[in-house]
């Protein structure tokens, strides 16, 4: 099994550099699970700043 959370934020306003995530706060969940020679992956993401909200999630799973 393996859990990766990762938080990242930009520190800027849009004039600065016209950047589509300006003063953004982002979050990732990504986990594995290893099951014999199947793994099961899941990720959840999520963008947020005053303009807007992006979600995302994505799974899948494969054998070896």
């Amino acid at each position: 099994m393996n859990t990766t959370l990762s938080y990242t934020q930009f520190y800027n306003r849009q004039p600065d550099s016209s950047f589509v995530y300006f003063n953004t706060k982002n979050i990732l969940l990504n986990h594995v699970m290893f099951l014999g020679r199947f793994s099961i992956q899941g990720t959840a993401s999520a963008a947020l700043n005053s303009e807007y909200e992006l979600y995302g999630t994505d799974g899948n799973g494969c054998g070896r």
